[in-house]
């Protein structure tokens, strides 16, 4: 389960998140518009001070893999999260499980952990949800599995 709440909400139960959702975008018809999709990518980064220097770590969810070789044109450090030899291939849940597991991978600095994750969902019917997540770095990381 993933549980999405205000961060005010969270500081009054005394939690710290795994990490905050910095930004989303939505688009429709990505058919032929790899190119813009990269755009939409690239923009939702530099609103949010991501250089390129910066690594990433990716949840791809690419129904017929129509953005596999556009995301080559993003020109920066990517580290593919993809826990499909553990659960299988589960189309709707994907996302979900590949995010949490880039949540609960280390702490960032360590073990080559990236500290900002892009998820990508792309539905069947030609939607695309990009949500750009920041790590906190201050959640302990004895609490998960390495």
């Amino acid at each position: 389960m993933l549980f999405l709440e205000p961060l005010s909400s969270a500081r009054e139960r005394g939690i710290s998140p795994l990490g905050t959702i910095l930004g989303c975008a939505f688009e429709d018809n990505i058919a032929g518009s790899e190119g813009h999709v990269i755009n939409v990518i690239e923009s939702l980064l530099q609103n949010h001070g991501i250089g390129r220097d910066q690594t990433m770590e990716l949840c791809l969810s690419d129904y017929g893999n129509r953005l596999t070789n556009g995301l080559k044109q993003l020109e920066r450090e990517v580290a593919l999260i993809d826990q499909t030899p553990s659960t299988g291939w589960m189309p709707a849940s994907q996302p979900l499980f590949d995010t949490m597991a880039a949540l609960v991978r280390g702490r960032v600095g360590t073990q080559k952990c990236a500290k900002y994750i892009l998820t990508i969902l792309c539905s069947p019917q030609g939607k695309i949800v990009i949500v750009l997540i920041e790590k906190n770095i201050e959640r302990k990381s004895e609490l998960f599995y390495d």
